[in-house]
Order: C-alpha cells, then structure tokens, then sequence
C-alpha cells in the first residue's frame, strides 16, 4: 500500500507524518527489502505510532474536539496491535510470513483509520476559525526517514543543521524553528553534486529545475508559484527535448524507454498542475505537486539520467 492523495487531511504536519509511516510500510512490504533492517523498522514503528498519536491527541486536546476519547482508544488499540505483532515476529524467529501478517495488519488498520476517523477530525479541523488553528502548536518530529524528510521540512518549514533547537514548535499551517528566544525559517537547495551527470549543457538545466522546485518547497512567496508551475511546464518539455535530441544523436540503445518515461512524467505533471488551477491554488495540491516532482526528478535524474550519461560520456571519449 502506497500513499495517496486521498489520504491528504490537509493538515501539513499530520499528512507529513502520515507519509513517513507509509514510506516504512513500503520498505517492510517490499520483496526487494532488506530483511536486515527489520528490527530497526519495527523500533521505528514503536516511536512512530505513539508519538504521531500524541501530535493527533495533542490537537484533539487543544481543539477540543468532541470525538477525542473514541479517537484516542482507537490509537491504544493500535498500538497493543503493533506490540503484539513485534512480539509474534521476534518468537517466530524473524520468519519472513509473520512480517507479511504484520505489514498487512498496518496497512489495513492505518488505511482504515485515516480515511475515516482521521478524516472526521480533519473536517472538525478544517471548520474552526482561522484565527483559532492559527494557535495550535505541535512539536517537530525528528524521525521522519530520509525519502520522507525533505516534503516534512517544506510543510512544517523547519529544518536544523547542527542539531535539535531547544525549543520545536510547528504552527498549523506555518511553522517556526525557536531557538534562544529567535525565530528563523531555514531552507536549503535539494540539488547536490552528486546528481551532476558530467553532460554540462544537461546539468545546467537540472540544477535551474531543482532551484524552481526550491521554491515551490519554500512555499513562503505564494503570488510566484503561478509563475513557478508556468516555467516548469515549458521547462520539462525543453529539458526532455534537448535530453532526446543527444540519445538520437549518440544513437543510444535505451533511447524509447527514456522517452516514454519523460512523456509519462509529462502528463502526470500537467495533470497536477490542471488540478491546482482547478483548486484555485490549494496549499495541499502544491505539497502533492512538490512531492511527486521533487521525488520523480530526484530518483529520474540519479538513475536514468546517469545511465545514458554514463554511455554518452564513453562513445564520445572513444570517438575523441
């Protein structure tokens, strides 16, 4: 089970962390899983469930929402599920089907659970004043795994380079980072040189892309997001263009699956992008528009990419 946008609350920092727990159900439910990282999984998972109940019970509490208490004995039940199942998968000694029992048992309950019970809170959530979810507070979690962490700093605004700040608190709906008495936003560039595939004119328009998507994830200007979407649908279509032109070029031998992947991704993103300016600009469709963009041109340009660059590099130094 993978997320979806039906799962969306609308509500950044709960959808965020929603996000990360499947992200880890994905890893246990995979074939290609490294079974090794079992245990340290489950431990996660123990973290997870009772520190993103607290955050939700947390909210329940402020809010005063008048479901708390059913809420919160679905969130104890749940947790003596996971209990029980950590203690069935460690008797069975680490059999591979008592994980699949467990990651089925998750999948089921977490699905179950957020398209209804969290969903019915998100409705609550979403009908208070403005001016009142504007006061609720929630601490910075800093456990979200790795492919989860960069759309969990964008939402919740917060990201620390030299460790945990004294004081975390996230605003629903924008966030500060406190530290000493100061308030600071901090964001960084999601391109790293480790991406660079060594074809200049191609690793110029990477990074340009990346710094648009920057923005997108900073999310702090909101009248350039418009502009932002604009750029990047003419700019994916060049970029894709220039990066077909070289495989017909150097006659590469993966040239039709690359495109067909560039024209999948095409119409996913001009669908998003129809979407948001369907919504009239949603915040949660910019996050969904991030997401899927960030993580497709993340995982696109440091596979594929360095596949071709990787041969194209070759022929031209054997034709040099």
């Amino acid at each position: 089970m993978l997320w979806q946008p039906t799962f969306q609350c609308n509500i950044p920092h709960i959808d965020a962390q929603h996000m990360a727990l499947f992200d880890y159900i994905g890893k246990l439910g995979s074939k290609h899983g490294d079974i090794s990282r079992i245990p340290e999984t489950i431990d996660f998972l123990e973290t997870y469930v009772k520190e993103h109940f607290a955050d939700e019970e947390s909210l329940h509490h402020q809010s005063r929402y008048p479901r708390a208490l059913e809420h919160q004995r679905q969130h104890q039940a749940f947790i003596n599920v996971v209990a029980n199942l950590k203690k069935d998968y460690f008797v069975s000694g680490h059999n591979l089907s008592t994980l699949m029992q467990m990651n089925h048992a998750m999948v089921v309950w977490l699905k179950d659970h957020i398209l209804n019970a969290d969903k019915a809170y998100a409705a609550f959530f979403h009908d208070l004043p403005a001016a009142k979810r504007q006061t609720l507070r929630l601490p910075h979690r800093p456990w979200i795994p790795e492919s989860s962490q960069s759309f969990y700093e964008w939402v919740t605004g917060i990201r620390q380079k030299d460790g945990p700040a004294k004081t975390n608190t996230t605003i629903m709906g924008k966030a500060t980072l406190r530290s000493g008495g100061q308030t600071t936003r901090v964001f960084g560039s999601s391109w790293t040189d480790a991406m660079l595939c060594g074809i200049p004119a191609i690793d110029e328009q990477h990074k340009e892309l990346f710094r648009q998507i920057d923005i997108l994830r900073e999310g702090g200007n909101r009248e350039r997001i418009p502009n932002v979407l604009r750029f990047l649908a003419d700019y994916v279509v060049k970029h894709f263009n220039d990066e077909e032109s070289l495989h017909l070029k150097s006659r590469y031998p993966q040239a039709a699956p690359h495109r067909k992947l560039h024209e999948e991704f095409v119409k996913t993103f001009l669908e998003l992008k129809a979407k948001y300016d369907k919504s009239g600009g949603d915040f949660s469709t910019v996050m969904e528009l991030n997401k899927v963009v960030f993580d497709w041109l993340k995982n696109h340009v440091m596979k594929v990419d360095m596949q071709f660059a990787k041969y194209y590099l070759a022929l031209n130094k054997e034709e040099a």
